[in-house]
């Protein structure tokens, strides 16, 4: 690896050991675990001796069915982690799910829900006993590098946020369509049905603003029903999935120049998938406003 994809893997890695949402930082898990009784939690654990197989129990790794985990820890997924996973398992990185007795998983959340989504049958479990599970808890979800990754790694982690070439879309995605799909799935509703156009016009307008349109998939699909899309995309790639700054530049000029005209007004306005990908709190704040801003 380049020194850059090595800084994108180690940040990830250090993520990834932790089941960890977006809100989540090294200062405010730390202060979590100032407030846990560590030494307390270790002393109800029996020692172990050195050098034993018991000593190092991620070595002794369980292969189990994946199912009865999945019924064990139901509505406890975290999506980040999920996603932090999955990027460290596409560089083949795949670590052990950590869980009691009761397949409760104390640290792995996301791995386990990574691993089900790629439609794996068994993962690598270490089960560990309730005492135990405490002290993981702290040790494996509270403990964290001291380092500043928004800050120090600010630029990356913009940079990898954008959407790459593998993400094709040949349906509208789900920010899309759910007010007027219910629980469909973006597969079931098609938006070129007759019905189902009309009743997305309906709903959301024949002029819209698709703010963070990706490879403009969904700005494509709208306007082959008639819909008139403004698409707004500074992170265009090309096919070797590095940045191209002359188209982007291109899309950008081209959505400054609708929003100056504005003849017509926008009925809506997309950012769904911005806010989810974006990783700065005050990015997706100033996004919010400039939305806003285009719907005054």
């Amino acid at each position: 690896m380049d020194l850059e994809e090595r800084k994108g893997v180690n940040v990830a890695f250090n993520r990834a050991t932790n089941d960890l949402r977006p809100k989540d930082t090294p200062e405010n898990i730390t202060d979590a675990l100032t407030r846990v009784d560590v030494k307390a939690i270790a002393a109800a654990i029996p020692d172990k001796t050195p050098d034993t197989p018991e000593f190092y129990p991620c070595l002794k790794a369980q292969v189990m069915p994946i199912a009865p985990l999945l019924k064990a820890n139901k509505g406890r997924w975290i999506t980040y982690a999920t996603s932090i996973s999955k990027t460290l398992y596409l560089k083949g990185v795949l670590m052990p799910v950590v869980a009691t007795k009761d397949l409760r998983v104390v640290n792995g959340i996301g791995r386990l829900q990574m691993q089900a989504e790629s439609k794996r049958s068994e993962v690598a479990m270490v089960l560990v006993t309730e005492d135990e599970a405490r002290l993981a808890d702290a040790m494996l979800n509270l403990l964290s590098m001291d380092f500043d990754i928004h800050n120090r790694y600010r630029d990356l982690l913009r940079y990898n946020s954008f959407r790459r070439l593998r993400r094709v879309r040949e349906d509208l995605g789900r920010g899309f369509i759910f007010a007027v799909a219910g629980n469909s799935t973006s597969k079931d509703f098609d938006v070129a049905e007759p019905k189902n156009r009309d009743k997305w016009m309906k709903e959301h307008g024949k002029s819209v603003l698709d703010f963070g349109a990706g490879h403009l998939h969904e700005t494509q699909i709208l306007r082959s029903i008639g819909v008139r899309v403004t698409p707004f995309e500074p992170y265009r790639v090309n096919e070797s999935e590095e940045i191209d700054k002359a188209e982007s530049l291109r899309v950008v000029d081209e959505f400054l120049a609708d929003v100056g005209d504005r003849k017509i007004p926008y009925n809506s306005v997309f950012i769904s998938s911005v806010l989810n990908s974006v990783p700065f709190e005050e990015d997706r704040k100033h996004i919010i406003c400039l939305c806003e801003a285009e719907t005054d």
